[in-house]
């Protein structure tokens, strides 16, 4: 029983969707209408109910992939985050961090600045954060918690 959910993943969604007996794929707009269809259902599972007043019982944070070194890749990735958003609006307690376009100016690099120092932030395969390259998105994870976690945005002594 969480206090709240963060998910990361979508790297590897570009497959194919059956929506109303047809197949589409990342192009179609069909399959971002059922991919925001299918964001909703597990946000709103893992949100839960509050109670009487239909609020969800906790946040949802949805981390999409980050820009990819592939171009193909960043297509889908950028059809899944419209669709994500498109959940968001529908969805309450579904919050959208997006590292898709805030790391790097929304360019792919090898490397980010973090806290002062050139890091390789990325793992060979052009899409997955290195070990240091994740202290970036999990801090806007951080920075996204903390509208509704306040404490975690308090500097310590």
């Amino acid at each position: 029983d969480p206090d709240a959910v963060v998910m990361a993943l979508g790297g590897n969604d570009g497959f194919n969707v059956e929506a109303g007996g047809q197949l589409y794929g990342p192009a179609d707009p069909e399959w971002q209408t059922e991919f925001a269809r299918r964001v909703a259902v597990v946000a709103k599972t893992l949100a839960g109910e509050g109670g009487r007043s239909g609020q969800p019982k906790r946040p949802v944070y949805w981390v999409p992939p980050p820009t990819a070194r592939d171009g193909d890749l960043n297509e889908i990735y950028d059809t899944q985050n419209r669709a994500v958003k498109q959940a968001v609006a529908a969805v309450p307690g579904l919050r959208y961090v997006d590292v898709y376009s805030t790391l790097a100016g929304g360019k792919y690099s090898d490397s980010l600045r973090i806290d002062g120092r050139k890091v390789l932030a990325r793992q060979s395969d052009g899409v997955h954060f290195s070990r240091e390259g994740a202290v970036a998105p999990a801090r806007l994870v951080l920075e996204a918690m903390a509208k509704d976690y306040p404490a975690l945005g308090e500097e310590g002594p």
